[in-house]
């Protein structure tokens, strides 16, 4: 595939290092970046979270926490895999 036929989406622009690790893999999303992705309220995301059915946050600091970028792209693939609620 030449450079002229390949896709240009976020996931395909992302760079796999030598130990296969990608950056998104290393990025960690706040809360407002989790809401723009996954189009989903906060409050949907704690009641989720706190059924189970989402990615659990890493805690940053004693008031802060985040969320691993591979985290929620296996959640987001998991959602076409998959029919019925959250």
């Amino acid at each position: 595939m030449d450079s002229s036929t390949q896709p240009t989406t976020a996931l395909a622009r992302r760079q796999v290092k030598a130990d296969g690790v990608t950056d998104r893999d290393l990025r960690l999303y706040r809360m407002p970046a989790v809401i723009q992705i996954t189009g989903l309220a906060r409050s949907t995301i704690y009641k989720v979270m706190s059924l189970g059915r989402f990615p659990k946050q890493v805690h940053l600091t004693d008031q802060s926490v985040a969320w691993r970028g591979s985290d929620i792209d296996a959640w987001i693939a998991s959602r076409s895999t998959r029919a019925g609620k959250l």
